[in-house]
């Protein structure tokens, strides 16, 4: 009876640690692919064309977080949302946007 127990237990082990094993496996490949679609996926979505021209409009605002703001009007536009000065005025603390830096952004986005 102990032997069988034994044998039993042993089993039961490599059962479990096989699937720990494949469920890691899997977890891990859902990461990366989730991890190398979500920054591509929306620069990708849009065309390069645009994509250089929310970045030459944000260069207008000096601002210290310009890859944040790229990456949130890059959302916006994938979205198709409109760009509110207001919001993005409150999200990165900026205190006043030029009204020629105003006009830039709304003619280019």
């Amino acid at each position: 009876m102990g032997v069988f127990e034994e044998e039993h237990n042993k089993k039961l082990k490599l059962i479990n640690s096989k699937e720990t094993k494949k469920t890691q496996e899997k977890s891990v490949k859902n990461e990366k692919q989730v991890i190398g679609t979500t920054k591509l996926s929306r620069r990708n979505s849009l065309k390069e064309e645009e994509n250089t021209l929310i970045k030459d409009a944000v260069s207008y605002l000096n601002h210290k977080e310009e890859e944040r703001i790229i990456r949130y009007i890059t959302k916006l536009k994938v979205n198709d949302r409109p760009l509110k000065f207001h919001e993005l005025k409150t999200l990165f603390d900026i205190r006043e946007i030029p009204p020629i830096t105003e006009r830039i952004l709304i003619d280019q986005l």
